[in-house]
């Protein structure tokens, strides 16, 4: 299998046990969404979904000052996938050289 077909693959899909004969199931990744798995193993069927990581990082709490809420996003992006930081990185760096030009 190529590279990119790898990659691909790691990204959309999730290797998971299943919760009654704790043998691995391969299932895709649907952010935002409650997927009914169904076990080929042992028939069992369970529920698992998967949360946005942007919806996490953007995550604003109206308790809490604007100074705060930024410095609490900020200790969240540590916790997002390295794709989506490499992302908002190079968004980052395209959005300044477009303004400092």
């Amino acid at each position: 299998m190529k590279y990119w077909e790898k990659l691909q693959n790691s990204l959309t899909k999730k290797i998971i046990a299943c919760p009654v004969c704790h043998k691995k199931i391969r299932i895709p990744i649907k952010v935002g969404k409650t997927l009914e798995i169904n076990c080929p193993f042992c028939r069992s069927v369970f529920q698992i979904s998967f949360r946005s990581s942007m919806h996490e990082l953007l995550k604003w709490d109206k308790n809490l000052t604007f100074i705060s809420n930024i410095f609490a996003m900020g200790r969240r992006f540590t916790k997002i996938p390295s794709y989506i930081q490499i992302t908002l990185y190079l968004g980052l760096i395209l959005l300044l050289l477009y303004f400092l030009n």
